[in-house]
């Protein structure tokens, strides 16, 4: 996902949540606070999922990079 998409859509989400969370408690602090909380938790997720990619990748790259063994290595036998 690029920066600019992601931005957009994080944005987009904390506005709505803005004017539901006002909608049904009335307060406008309140609404700044847990749209605030969510804010943190969008990017904490965000986070954990780069996180997860990265590992993948890695662990791809890892095993794309080692040949398979050969008959007489690493004690297997030769027929």
């Amino acid at each position: 996902m690029k920066a600019p998409t992601f931005i957009a859509g994080t944005l987009a989400t904390a506005i709505v949540f803005l004017a539901s969370a006002y909608w049904l408690s009335g307060s406008f602090w309140y609404s700044v606070a847990a749209t605030l909380v969510v804010l943190v938790v969008v990017q904490v997720g965000y986070f954990c999922y780069v996180l997860i990619m990265s590992a993948q990748e890695h662990r791809r790259r890892s095993s794309a990079e080692q040949p398979e063994p050969q008959v007489g290595e690493r004690g297997i036998k030769e027929s």
